[in-house]
């Protein structure tokens, strides 16, 4: 579903009712916990506000509110690395802004980015690719057959 630019809005007076009461007391925590949004939540996990016909990322409106606005309209409201993988919280402690690539680094530093056989497009495990990695006496051919690969996907993992 594509809720357009309002989707990334960030304005706290711009939501009213109920999901507004719900980001206030989300704010109001003072907790080192995941505090998980009490409302809609995305397909990928996210909270969602919405209020007459505009969605709202809950914790893009708890990024602002805690840090100010963004930096840039290419900064993300990040969930901090190490601390919270938890899409659906809304701790300000939790999420702070950040750039794509910042955001890339923070998922690969918490092993929640979706390389190697976490991909659902993967074809092969990990100890797999290694097995073709480190045994060079079979053929790209012969790995091929007993992986279910091409030849050129062997290649690429030697």
């Amino acid at each position: 579903m594509d809720y357009g630019r309002d989707y990334i809005m960030t304005d706290i007076d711009k939501i009213g009712g109920i999901n507004k009461k719900r980001l206030l007391a989300a704010f109001e925590q003072e907790t080192d916990d995941c505090v998980n949004w009490s409302g809609s939540i995305t397909k990928k996990g996210y909270g969602l506000a919405k209020w007459r016909g505009k969605a709202f990322m809950a914790h893009r409106v708890i990024c602002k509110m805690q840090h100010g606005d963004p930096p840039t309209e290419k900064h993300y409201a990040c969930h901090r690395p190490v601390i919270c993988h938890n899409r659906a919280c809304v701790n300000k402690r939790h999420i702070r802004w950040a750039t794509p690539s910042e955001n890339t680094y923070d998922k690969r530093l918490d092993g929640t980015d979706n390389r190697g056989e976490r991909n659902p497009q993967a074809k092969i495990t990990e100890d797999d690719a290694r097995f073709i990695k480190s045994n060079k006496a079979w053929t790209a051919s012969e790995c091929s057959q007993m992986f279910g690969i091409s030849e050129q996907y062997v290649s690429r993992i030697r």
